[in-house]
């Protein structure tokens, strides 16, 4: 759950603040109308975190199980 708020914040924080005046800075345009995007983006990273996460102990989980039927063979 760490790693999921650190992305998320990580996240945020580029989006809101570095990527904002880097585009401002090549395009000379403000970004307010992208900012209800970048939130999303910011909640999609941390989804991605958990479920990539979930997905890996899960592999785990799965690996221990045939580490089990192996050994009693």
């Amino acid at each position: 759950m760490k790693a999921a708020i650190a992305t998320m914040v990580v996240f945020a924080i580029l989006s809101f603040a570095v990527v904002p005046s880097i585009f401002y800075y090549f395009f000379g345009m403000d970004i307010g109308d992208l900012l209800p995007i970048y939130s999303g983006m910011v909640l999609l990273s941390g989804v991605m975190v958990v479920c990539t996460k979930m997905v890996l102990e899960e592999i785990e989980g799965l690996k221990e199980k045939e580490d089990g039927k192996m050994s009693k063979k």
